[in-house]
């Protein structure tokens, strides 16, 4: 079984051993689906904590996306495709837990990036921030794109939109963050 090392040191499964262990965990083999949640489950919660803003909603959501594609591997069409397909779990948990929350979740976001600043590889708190001040639709793609790596092809089979929907929310998205961005520099 081949793997490779991050620059942080870490082992990352390459694309055959991946589609080989979601075969595995497609057939029942709890070890193989445990050994693939293991790779993306950082990149599964950074990516709902920027849409969240929320360490404990975040948390949250990635550990039921988890336990729906462990209860619903049998679905999984493709091996190859875990990964996104994981990821199209959680953009559904995240969205339903955006539109039940709306109001509670912007009174929350003003607190939350202080709380989780420290788990961030990034640490910006004025970065969740700007997250903040994004639509959802920007700010997903956006996280989609930057935080768990996705091409705008990749995004628009996740989310549902069009290719290039996805690129314009993308770059409006990176433009509006560079602006806030910048904005908060020159506060401080």
């Amino acid at each position: 079984m081949k793997a490779y090392h991050t620059e942080r040191g870490g082992a990352v499964l390459d694309k055959k051993l991946r589609a080989e262990l979601a075969a595995a965990a497609k057939a029942g083999d709890t070890a193989a689906f445990a050994r693939l949640y293991e790779q993306i489950n950082k990149k599964l919660y950074y990516w709902a904590l920027a849409n969240l803003g929320s360490a404990d909603d975040a948390a949250d959501s990635v550990q039921d996306a988890a336990l729906k594609a462990y209860s619903s591997i049998s679905e999984l069409r493709s091996p190859k495709a875990f990964e996104s397909w994981i990821f199209r779990i959680l953009v559904n948990i995240v969205r339903a837990k955006q539109k039940d929350h709306a109001a509670e979740r912007e009174n929350r976001s003003a607190a939350a990036p202080a709380e989780v600043t420290a788990e961030l590889p990034f640490g910006k708190v004025e970065l969740i921030q700007g997250l903040t001040k994004l639509s959802a639709e920007e700010r997903q793609c956006l996280t989609l794109y930057g935080v768990a790596g996705y091409n705008s092809a990749e995004i628009a089979a996740i989310t549902g939109l069009k290719a290039s929907t996805v690129r314009s929310h993308i770059s409006r998205g990176r433009a509006k963050l560079r602006k806030e961005l910048k904005g908060s520099k020159e506060v401080t």
